[in-house]
């Protein structure tokens, strides 16, 4: 191992992803612990039981906070992350209002991609994996504590631009933000305190 003294938390609200993480990963021999925590609440970092972290990773998560939740979680990983720490998002950053050109090239690049890849392939697409997903045994319970959980999201809410990302992170003490990867809309943003 890389790193044979790293300790690692999981934190998220999601039960059908806390037990799919869970019965993957268990505690990786006591390296791993699991959070059930709403990043929209403060609770979460007292759960963690350590004032500070080196790094935060995360991945196709935040874009479903509102807009002002996100500003709040980033301040808190401004204080969470120790100085020269990290965070790393992967996310879809949608392309704002001002660059409608990126967004409608994205939106047939991705509609061409998931034709070729699944309806042309015949592969299980997003929505199909987690519908088999939802008829597995034992699943419907799960499904439906996901469904009052996430209750509170509009389907129409918009999703931050990156630009709101990256803001929010210089806002909240890091000094160094900037798109570390990126294929269309799909990045990873990285800060450094």
């Amino acid at each position: 191992m890389r790193f044979p003294h790293a300790q690692c938390v999981a934190v998220d609200i999601d039960p059908v992803l806390l037990t799919l993480g869970r019965g993957a990963l268990g505690d990786m021999q006591g390296r791993l612990r699991w959070i059930e925590g709403d990043l929209r609440d403060a609770g979460w970092i007292t759960q963690l039981g350590q004032e500070q972290v080196d790094v935060v990773l995360s991945t196709t998560a935040l874009h479903w906070l509102p807009v002002e939740s996100l500003i709040q979680l980033y301040g808190r990983l401004g204080q969470l992350i120790r100085p020269g720490g990290i965070v790393l998002n992967g996310d879809h950053f949608t392309f704002g209002p001002h660059m409608p050109t990126f967004a409608k090239v994205v939106k047939t690049m991705r509609e061409r991609k998931e034709a070729s890849a699944f309806s042309d392939g015949g592969l299980e697409n997003w929505r199909t994996w987690w519908d088999a997903l939802a008829r597995e045994p034992g699943m419907a319970e799960l499904f439906a504590e996901r469904e009052r959980r996430f209750a509170w999201r509009e389907e129409e809410d918009i999703e931050p631009i990156a630009e709101l990302h990256e803001v929010a992170l210089r806002h909240a003490g890091f000094r160094e933000v900037g798109v570390l990867w990126q294929n269309l809309d799909n990045r990873i943003l990285m800060a450094v305190r």
